[in-house]
């Protein structure tokens, strides 16, 4: 009888001990961390994450940001759902067709190459270029955003007829390629200057292709971004050039040809300077005042540009709710998003944690991701939420303190 009491008393303080164990918090399932490309942005509104750019595999760096803390909600609270992801696309503009209604804005173009002078009137829908003013520009989160407005899907069938007309002079000319890279360099040369502030009234404004070729007009970074977009419709291969220091400047890096003068080591090629500014500047040529400064160097290349937003509440079930939203404001689809979230309990240690189901994040497109966490009463504690893209936390953001 002595013995089976002793074991009884043994089995309930192992009890206690577990329990006591789970409510110190769980060990933290943290995934590992990198930042894949420039091409990620985080949540907006005030509150900015630092992007993880090419950091190697496990050594991302990341900023916290104070989110609200939940909110509790009323008693009659019914139970949580369970945790779920739902995808919101968003309706893409259609191209317009020949026999549809539509008013047309008309841009004529003159330019100077070869001892001779070429022109060329374009003819843009206006419902589409309204559609590009209207959007909203991306969140600067680095220089890199600046390759999404270069390879928007959206405005090639619009280029096309552009595109056609340069292949045309380059059969009827016999021009060589290299020498098509400076048709289209005094082509967007021809583009008049204008500041963002005297053209939009703005401090900055950055124009896509189809908004510069309609305005006709554009700054450093406008007329860039077209030459950019330009010289990939033909595939000539090219980059961003953006020269930080005051005043800030923005040109095109070239390569593949037998230029001489500038030019910018990058990937085991040399891209050569262009001016997009002036009149009159060749590839290779740079002004004077930029001829010592250093340059960043961004490929244009099709990419997700991802934001995050999240609300949370503490339930009558003693769970917090966790809604995140994901956007992808980038040219390529994010493969797979998914969100990590944990309830602090400090020492690296968590209440509760939870890893949602994965989406496919096309362009345009929304990821809405719901998780509930069990918080323990009366406990301070706070709110992470890691946005992970194929594996990789690209986004990080931090409640304030709270108690449930």
């Amino acid at each position: 009888m002595k013995s089976f009491v002793a074991i009884l008393l043994f089995v309930v303080l192992l009890g206690f001990l577990v329990v006591l164990h789970l409510a110190d918090g769980e060990t933290l399932d943290t995934p590992e961390v990198a930042g894949p490309t420039s091409e990620t942005a985080t949540a907006p509104s005030g509150t900015d994450q630092e992007p993880e750019t090419d950091a190697p595999k496990g050594e991302a760096e990341t900023a916290e940001a104070a989110f609200p803390s939940p909110t509790p909600v009323p008693a009659d609270e019914p139970p949580a759902s369970e945790d779920r992801v739902v995808l919101r696309e968003e309706a893409i503009a259609q191209p317009i067709t020949e026999d549809a209604p539509r008013n047309l804005l008309t841009s004529k173009f003159i330019w100077e190459y070869g001892n001779r002078e070429w022109t060329y009137t374009l003819r843009t829908p206006e419902a589409l270029y309204e559609n590009y003013v209207e959007r909203a520009r991306l969140p600067f989160i680095d220089y890199g955003v600046f390759s999404v407005y270069v390879t928007d899907g959206g405005q090639t069938d619009q280029l096309a007829p552009l595109l056609d007309r340069f292949a045309k002079i380059k059969s009827e000319e016999g021009y060589s390629e290299q020498e098509m890279v400076e048709v289209l360099l005094r082509f967007v040369q021809s583009i008049p200057y204008a500041t963002d502030d005297a053209s939009k009234g703005l401090n900055q404004y950055t124009r896509y292709p189809i908004e510069t070729l309609v305005d006709l007009e554009g700054d450093c970074k406008d007329k860039s971004i077209l030459y950019g977009a330009l010289l990939k419709g033909i595939g000539i291969e090219a980059v961003l050039l953006i020269l930080p220091d005051e005043p800030g400047h923005m040109a095109v890096g070239v390569t593949g040809g037998d230029w001489l003068g500038a030019s910018y080591a990058y990937e085991g090629s040399n891209y050569y300077y262009a001016e997009t500014t002036g009149r009159g500047w060749s590839v290779g040529q740079i002004p004077p005042d930029y001829e010592e400064r250093e340059a960043i160097i961004i490929p244009l290349k099709a990419g997700p540009l991802v934001t995050h937003e999240w609300q949370s509440k503490v339930m009558s079930t003693g769970e917090v709710e966790v809604v995140v939203t994901v956007r992808n404001l980038g040219s390529a689809s994010a493969e797979s998003v998914g969100i990590y979230a944990y309830l602090d309990a400090g020492d690296n240690k968590a209440f509760d944690q939870k890893h949602s189901d994965t989406l496919r994040i096309p362009p345009g497109a929304t990821g809405e991701y719901t998780l509930y966490l069990r918080a323990r009463v009366d406990t301070k504690t706070r709110l992470f939420v890691h946005v992970l893209n194929e594996g990789y936390r690209v986004l990080e953001s931090t409640s304030e303190w709270f108690t449930p």
